[in-house]
């Protein structure tokens, strides 16, 4: 996707980017690469963004054309069009060339980024008998017992 700057009347550049890309591959990336829980690994891995709940923590990102658009600062006030408008609402109200001077598509989220924002709390739970068979068979009992314990999760039948 290519995503040219466009110039916002009123736009105050010291509160841009608001807003930071991730695509499914990094995002896939950073939990099977450099998590180190392969319960996450496995979940991430299925499902992509589907294991965010952007309803509960991630208040102002949305998925759009498969991309993540991260909404960093859901507290600012942002002004598009000469209206000023909370970050939180401006991917529902605008298109994604409006907001162009809010989205950072020159510094892609690190793995450690991505990592320390979107943890198990803004997942919707696991589906642990899904996953657990196959990571039983590549994977130590300590392993899977000690990263689902890693979560702070009760596994209850």
């Amino acid at each position: 996707m290519n995503i040219k700057r466009k110039n916002i009347l009123g736009a105050d550049d010291k509160k841009a980017p608001v807003f930071r890309m991730i695509t499914p591959d990094a995002f896939i990336d950073a939990f099977v690469e450099s998590s180190n829980n392969i319960w996450l690994a496995a979940y991430v891995k299925d499902k992509v963004f589907d294991v965010l709940d952007l309803e509960r923590n991630l208040f102002g990102s949305k998925i759009i054309d498969g991309i993540l658009y991260y909404c960093e600062k859901n507290m600012d006030k942002i002004e598009v069009d000469g209206k000023t408008i909370d970050a939180e609402d401006a991917l529902d109200e605008y298109s994604i060339e409006d907001l162009s001077l809010y989205i950072d598509v020159e510094n892609p989220m690190s793995p450690e980024d991505i990592l320390s924002t979107f943890t198990y709390y803004e997942m919707y739970p696991i589906d642990w008998d899904e996953y657990a068979e196959d990571l039983i068979k590549d994977n130590s009992f300590y392993k899977v017992v000690s990263d689902a314990y890693a979560l702070d999760v009760t596994i209850v039948d």
